[in-house]
């Protein structure tokens, strides 16, 4: 071929175009339909500009000789050889960057595909090469004529030095050729192991790999280079190189550009081209905007695709190993009692521990004398306290319904909650867990001695403050489902005592609609509180401003407290209340009746049983807003008739508020190894406001209801004790700042121990550790979140596309 120059302008016209439009491909999906962008992107954004000037460049060579004959050059325009040379320095130059450029963009992304420190190490490795040696050529370049004139004008610099072509040609043609290399096989051992199935593992390694195209390419790029320095018909050879450059850059930005394709092509076909509706890729879209029942059932419906009733720790073992292996959500169940989501994974795995509780003899033990399953050089290791009482070994699938009696038999308190249903080893004991003797005895957390417990990666391990202390802490207090499956646990015990419970009681008198005087007589009871705990009056209480159906409070205006007192007698507790009824019967006069009936019990069990059980909704339509309260919190009067207005609600809300007043006392003490939120141990109650509605309730009323709690009532109580926290058992999944409330200071404590035993964020649940790494789509799967720049919203995972 005589003139290579139309057949350039038509290769380079076309791998431009295709490149370009790859590009503006991977800037519409993820900025505008996946509303998310990354580092990554915002360098191939730049290319828009770069490749266009690398464009115009090889249009310039074209234009003045480039694929031409020399002979035919220097016998027509020998002007353009000087012309030629110019362009090739400036060349030289850019052509190092678009390099730079390119595979910044490769190596940007991988910083998606793993957090592992030998990966990064790795990357941050390549990186480093990739500057220093895009640097180095450079110099090599600057230094390749001395005058660097010379290189396009020789004749003027008869004694000029310049390096042979041999060096400034190949060595950074072998420099970038390395980097090449580097691209293509750094991910291959990460996406390898991925945990998917074989298939899909190597679709994934089919698209992240097509960089290896520019591995080929630069393979015939040695051989025009090995043309061009040899060559004596350096035009000629010059309008390959054109078409090789342009081949280079173009396969290299189209590979580079690869997975944000497959994530078009997935968006395409599911109609989700628009601006934010890829915000799922495989699921429908949202049923927020559909009122009927049916939608909002289907929009809330989280149930599992497989469960696993485990009655061994070797089955939760194998159902984790499986789970990790296929990439499979997890999530774990005991009892059901949650409201925040933390025990539903929709399209996942569940793993069921109810069933941990086949052989009763080994799975519910009581001993008189605990004796650890490890013991210390030291029994003082971490400041942890050896216990020489009572203790009780309990499986993972037992109730309190199970062990009250089975305590009760054996002449011991056990530490536990009021709802008999409710399992003890999950969220009740690894979230800090309230109860009626906490005030005596601390929290249900606090009572823990060691735990049995299977990890990530299937091993069971012991957890002790002689054994893997750091996972002990985390899991006394610092969540459920976030650090591992616990099998059993073995709890402190206390001797049987006698109890004096009382009932008081705020109602309003019959024919009575005052509202502001029985809010002023509630505000007047919760600065009671305080006396009431001194006292050793420990229990809970609810009211209502407004006749409902509340699933947690009164179904009308009042306010019920039932409460009890430990190893006092009946007169001594009368004493105690009586200053207190002094302050709240004056309400009388405004139409309030308050009044207190006291009980004796011959013990905790009967006082549990006969007066603090309570039976609770599962499942129900509800949220809410929990708030720890102190002392200081209680004195100011208009702050708490502030809150208690707020909170109050108005007619047909069925909003309530329970109170857990069993705070101060034993739970004040500030033991060491404790996961919960150190505010508890300056908080003498829980304020838990809800609203709950029916399953015929409209999706836009359910969203309304749940606005107000979260930015109305639950802002109301943040403004009452900005320095505290909520309990993350009864918190809110909807509170943006629930990492704070519910953890506090203990959080950087609790993220060390999540990253340490469950590395791959296996374990995932709403409001847990951890959690706000990933983003829950609306079909269950979970993708993570690393930041975003402006103006989009999210980062796209690299899983998430492909």
């Amino acid at each position: 071929m005589e003139d290579l120059r139309p057949l350039s302008y038509i290769i380079i016209s076309l791998l431009y175009i295709l490149a370009m439009i790859t590009i503006v491909m991977r800037i519409w999906v993820r900025g505008y339909s996946m509303k998310s962008f990354g580092w990554d992107d915002w360098a191939m954004a730049s290319l828009l500009i770069f490749f266009s000037f690398q464009q115009a460049l090889l249009y310039f060579f074209l234009e003045f000789g480039a694929g031409m004959h020399i002979t035919q050059v220097m016998q027509d325009h020998p002007e353009w050889m000087t012309i030629l040379l110019k362009g090739l320095l400036l060349e030289e130059y850019w052509y190092v960057f678009m390099q730079f450029a390119v595979k910044m963009c490769f190596l940007l992304f991988f910083f998606r595909l793993s957090e592992t420190q030998l990966f990064l190490q790795f990357l941050w490795a390549i990186i480093g090469f990739h500057m220093l040696s895009t640097i180095a050529i450079w110099l090599l370049y600057s230094l390749q004529c001395r005058p660097l004139k010379a290189f396009y004008a020789p004749e003027l610099y008869p004694d000029a030095k310049c390096l042979s072509t041999t060096i400034t040609y190949f060595v950074p043609y072998s420099l970038n050729l390395f980097v090449d290399v580097c691209i293509l096989f750094l991910p291959l051992p990460t996406i390898w192991t991925l945990q998917m199935s074989l298939k899909r593992r190597v679709a994934v390694l089919v698209v992240l790999t097509t960089g290896g195209s520019a591995v080929l390419i630069g393979g015939l790029r040695a051989i025009i280079l090995i043309e061009f320095s040899k060559s004596p018909d350096f035009t000629y050879s010059l309008g390959k190189m054109v078409i090789i450059s342009s081949a280079e850059m173009s396969i290299g930005i189209i590979a580079a550009n690869m997975p944000a394709l497959k994530a078009f092509w997935s968006c395409w076909r599911q109609n989700k081209l628009g601006v934010g509706k890829a915000t799922d890729l495989t699921g429908s879209n949202s049923a927020a905007v559909d009122n009927s029942k049916a939608a909002y059932k289907d929009a809330i419906e989280m149930n599992s695709n497989g469960t696993i009733n485990a009655t061994t720790p070797a089955a939760i073992s194998a159902g984790l190993k499986f789970a990790a292996r296929y990439n499979i959500r997890l999530s774990v169940k005991q009892s059901g009692h949650d409201l925040l989501g933390r025990s539903s994974g929709r399209g996942g795995l569940l793993i069921w521990t109810h069933y941990l509780r086949d052989d009763p003899t080994k799975a519910l033990k009581f001993n008189k004398t605990y004796v650890p399953t490890e013991s210390c050089a030291d029994v003082e290791l971490g400041g942890a306290s050896y216990w020489g009482g009572s203790a009780a070994r309990i499986g993972g699938g037992f109730t309190w319904a199970d062990v009250y009696p089975a305590a009760h038999d054996n002449g011991v308190v056990v530490v536990g909650g009021t709802c008999p249903t409710v399992g003890i080893i999950g969220g009740y004991l690894q979230g800090g867990g309230h109860g009626a003797a906490m005030h005596e005895y601390g929290l249900g957390s606090d009572q823990v001695l060691e735990f049995n417990v299977v990890l990530a990666d299937g091993s069971k391990v012991l957890a002790s403050p002689c054994s893997n202390p750091d996972l002990f802490q985390a899991l006394r207090g610092g969540g459920p489902s976030t650090y591992g499956i616990v099998t059993s646990a073995t709890v402190r015990t206390y001797p049987e005592t006698p109890m004096v419970g009382l009932i008081l009681q705020i109602i309003p008198q019959e024919g009575t609609d005052d509202l502001d005087a029985f809010l002023d007589a509630i505000t007047a009871w919760y600065q009671q509180i305080p006396a009431l705990l001194d006292g050793g009056v420990q229990g809970y209480a609810g009211w209502a401003a407004w006749d409902g159906k509340s699933s947690l409070g009164p179904p009308s205006r009042m306010l019920q407290q039932a409460a009890g007192v430990f190893n006092q007698t009946l007169e001594e507790v009368q004493r105690t209340m009586e200053p207190i009824m002094e302050k709240l019967v004056v309400f009388k006069s405004r139409g309030i009746n308050v009044s207190v009936d006291y009980l004796t019990f011959p013990d905790y069990y009967a006082y549990l049983t006969g007066l603090m059980h309570h039976d609770a909704e599962v499942g129900g339509g509800i949220l809410m807003s929990s708030r720890l309260f102190g002392e200081k919190h209680l004195a100011n009067v208009t702050a708490v008739r502030q809150m208690v207005e707020a909170i109050a609600g108005l007619p047909g809300q069925n909003t309530s508020a329970v109170i857990d007043m069993t705070g101060g006392g034993a739970a004040t003490k500030d033991l060491p190894l404790s996961g919960v939120n150190p505010v508890f141990r300056r908080a003498l109650l829980i304020n838990i406001v809800s609203r709950n509605w029916d399953s015929l309730t409209p999706y836009v009323d359910i969203t309304a209801s749940q606005k107000d709690v979260t930015y109305h009532k639950g802002k109301a109580q943040v403004a009452f004790a900005p320095d505290t926290g909520s309990y993350l058992n009864e918190g809110n999944w909807l509170d943006p700042n629930y990492l704070t409330n519910q953890f506090g200071a203990i959080l950087p404590t609790l993220e060390a121990a999540k990253k340490k035993y469950d590395p791959t964020d296996l374990f995932y649940c709403p409001t847990c550790v951890g959690s706000q790494h990933w983003k829950e789509e609306e079909d269950g799967h979970l993708c993570t979140v690393k930041g975003s720049w402006w103006p989009f919203t999210r980062p796209v995972d690299w899983a998430e596309e492909l």
